[in-house]
């Protein structure tokens, strides 16, 4: 419906890992294409970029596999962009704008903290997780997963990704919006990225309604977060 509202949009159906062909001659006939599926999905469409020399931009995190397609894109000549959505992305630029403002004023980054999440507004939070999915489900639930680690006032804290939930700390800024923070995958990589190898606290984090991951932790324990065949169907 949305493609249908655009002047030059034309929705077509396509079998993604199934129907290269198609795909290909998609990704051909395209200036630049915009990615918005499942990150695993990524190199996949990755490779038919590289192979038809178009553009590619995503809003996932850059992913080894994509890493490892560097040197062919190089030699296709096309450039893949990721990290380009709200989180990562747009915190990304917002982080940049402030840190080199510090940077222009003669100042340095002794701590960095950058917190984000795609929530429903308060009125909105009405089941028992407080959450609504705006993106993929399966990445929702594999994010509750990840390992992190980052930096807090010198001390390296790493968590990992079975206790992620359980490690969720009540998050003060705004305390009428009742939230929880969690660490976000690795911290400590963009010291390098964002220029501020010398700071002693580098964390980044994602928001939650209180009680979002208590309740996901159940969830989990229960075991229904494995990934496995249900009888008649597949994984």
């Amino acid at each position: 419906s949305v493609a249908n509202e655009a002047l030059r949009g034309t929705p077509v159906t396509l079998d993604v890992g199934g129907d290269l062909a198609k795909l290909s001659r998609l990704v051909k006939g395209a200036d630049v294409v915009v990615s918005l599926l499942p990150a695993p999905m990524h190199p996949l469409v990755a490779n038919e970029c590289i192979t038809n020399r178009t553009d590619l931009v995503t809003a996932s995190y850059v992913s080894p596999e994509l890493s490892g397609l560097q040197g062919s894109c190089e030699q296709a000549g096309i450039s893949i962009l990721n990290e380009v959505g709200l989180d990562p992305g747009m915190d990304h630029m917002s982080a940049m704008r402030i840190i080199d403002g510090v940077k222009d004023r003669g100042g340095d980054i002794i701590g960095f903290s950058s917190v984000c999440g795609g929530l429903p507004a308060p009125e909105a939070a009405n089941n028992p997780l407080m959450y609504k999915f705006s993106w993929s489900p399966m990445g929702v639930l594999r994010a509750s997963q990840n390992d992190a680690i980052y930096k807090m006032n010198s001390d390296v804290v790493s968590v990992d990704g079975a206790n992620l939930l359980a490690s969720a700390q009540s998050f003060e800024a705004w305390p009428q919006l009742h939230l929880e923070v969690l660490p976000n995958r690795n911290s400590l990589i963009y010291a390098d990225k964002y220029g501020i190898q010398g700071a002693e606290t580098i964390f980044r984090g994602t928001l939650r309604y209180n009680g979002f991951s208590k309740l996901l932790h159940v969830f989990k324990n229960m075991g229904l977060f494995q990934e496995i065949a249900a009888e008649g169907g597949s994984s």
